[in-house]
């Protein structure tokens, strides 16, 4: 069932999914073996560089995954009374460590942006959407869960706390653009 929130006035949404956390954990460990990591929104833990959609294609637990991530986009897209043509531009791992987190960010460029939680011991930290505009300061501190869907603008502020777990903390995270592509 899909959660909607309103925590600035436009919709995101939280669901929790059914999907193959086994199959996608290993292709996360298998990312993080293969390629090393980025520095982008990552304070320490490993972030892989952006993977596209191809390499979905070699993975059934990840092509599943963004088969459901794909479907309920349209759905919020909907909601949100948008009309464009959507589409998947990239995705990369992050594994967090203890102490590791991610700056406050957002993804410029994009309509919508998520993430998906793999793996989330307790105690590895809250994921938080935040605004802070003169005197008006607002955040919305989320709880992930394993198989926890996270869809939002991709102008939303977010951050995510420090993992104070011995454990790793696993999401994906994506950006969905427009696309541009001629409709067949």
């Amino acid at each position: 069932m899909t959660k909607m929130f309103q925590p600035f006035a436009e919709f995101a949404s939280i669901d929790i999914l059914d999907e193959d956390l086994k199959g996608i954990t290993k292709f996360c460990n298998q990312t993080q073996k293969n390629f090393p990591s980025v520095i982008k929104s990552n304070s320490g833990g490993y972030q892989s560089s952006s993977l596209f959609h191809p390499t979905l294609d070699k993975n059934k637990p990840m092509w599943n995954l963004f088969s459901t991530i794909t479907k309920k986009i349209a759905n919020l897209h909907r909601q949100n009374e948008l009309s464009l043509p959507l589409r998947l531009d990239n995705f990369w791992i992050n594994i967090n460590k203890k102490t590791h987190f991610n700056v406050p960010h957002s993804h410029p460029c994009c309509i919508f942006s998520g993430v998906f939680y793999v793996k989330t011991p307790y105690n590895s930290g809250n994921f938080a959407f935040y605004r802070n505009i003169h005197v008006y300061k607002s955040t919305e501190l989320i709880k992930p869960e394993e198989n926890m869907l996270i869809l939002f603008p991709a102008y939303f502020d977010h951050y995510v706390e420090p993992n104070n777990s011995n454990q790793d903390r696993i999401s994906i995270s994506f950006n969905y653009i427009k696309n541009n592509e001629p409709q067949s």
